[in-house]
């Protein structure tokens, strides 16, 4: 059951990815309240929240029992965008420079969240 787990993190960790740049292009970083650099502010947070899910899959492989708990953190981050993204181009009717940037990406990422949901739950229950 690990290895599946490990496998959907890294499959939603690749969605991540691909929704990171996806926000890039799109000019997502625009919506950053700080001032300056705020692709560079943005490309800092992303590295952040995409980098945990590269440690949570290190302690999957070695199979440390923690690992299952902290990839509800996978989960929420990934389903989280996608809700969000998908209300944000639904509000906005855009995705240039709005909360509608990724929403693209943001469903098969949103859509292996959920998949890591249940395969979690079963393995936990």
């Amino acid at each position: 059951m690990s290895t599946t787990i490990l496998l959907l993190v890294l499959i939603t960790t690749f969605f991540q990815v691909l929704h990171c740049f996806e926000e890039i292009g799109m000019d997502a970083y625009e919506l950053v309240p700080k001032p300056g650099n705020k692709r560079g502010y943005y490309l800092r947070a992303a590295s952040v929240l995409v980098g945990l899910n590269f440690l949570i899959a290190f302690m999957l492989l070695f199979d440390i029992k923690l690992a299952y708990y902290l990839a509800f953190y996978t989960v929420a981050i990934s389903v989280g965008n996608a809700i969000i993204h998908i209300y944000g181009y639904i509000k906005a009717k855009s995705y240039r420079a709005t909360l509608g940037a990724g929403v693209f990406s943001g469903i098969p990422l949103g859509l292996s969240g959920i998949v890591l949901f249940l395969y979690l739950i079963r393995a936990l229950v």
